[in-house]
């Protein structure tokens, strides 16, 4: 994640954003600016700023910004998962089981997505609650169980264990 102000002494913000492009860089950028104009907005999109933010602005509103930035750009880094017979292409959105299709709502495909990222440790209800539902949805963590237990019929022979007290982690 790249933080930076349009006007900076030297080379400005938006100079560095064109450089940083054409360089084939693609680290999200969120530029910074007391430029509060449209041509100054459509200036900064146009040369690859992937988020704007006038000044003065609220710092809860930068963070929640740049947490999504992120999510988006972990899902672009990753072109496929796998564990064992199970792969899922997260550019398609699809999964397969020993190379035949699985149909998974888009709950149990998030959660396997997640399960998938952290295969080699554990995945608290905690994170699932937070990436798999949305953060207005009230939700307790008996839905996470349930759709846990979808899933694990889904997807066997893989497993999907519970580690008590700690969350879930996928084993085959």
């Amino acid at each position: 994640m790249i933080l930076i102000d349009w006007m900076l002494p030297g080379l400005s913000g938006i100079e560095i954003v064109s450089a940083l492009r054409e360089t084939q860089i693609d680290t999200p950028i969120i530029l910074l600016t007391a430029k509060g104009e449209i041509e100054d907005k459509l200036t900064a999109f146009s040369l690859g700023a992937d988020d704007y933010m006038v000044k003065p602005f609220d710092i809860d509103e930068l963070n929640m910004r740049i947490l999504a930035l992120n999510r988006r750009a972990e899902k672009r880094l990753v072109s496929r998962l796998t564990f064992s017979e199970l792969t899922l292409q997260p550019e398609k959105g699809t999964v397969t089981l020993d190379d035949h299709p699985l149909a998974l709502t888009k709950k149990e495909y998030l959660l396997l997505e997640l399960l998938m990222h952290h295969s080699d440790g554990v995945v608290s209800k905690d994170l699932i609650l937070d990436k798999v539902w949305d953060i207005d949805d009230d939700v307790s963590q008996n839905a996470v169980e349930a759709l846990i237990g979808r899933l694990r019929k889904k997807i066997t022979p893989i497993t999907i264990r519970s580690i008590r007290n700690m969350g879930y982690q996928l084993s085959d």
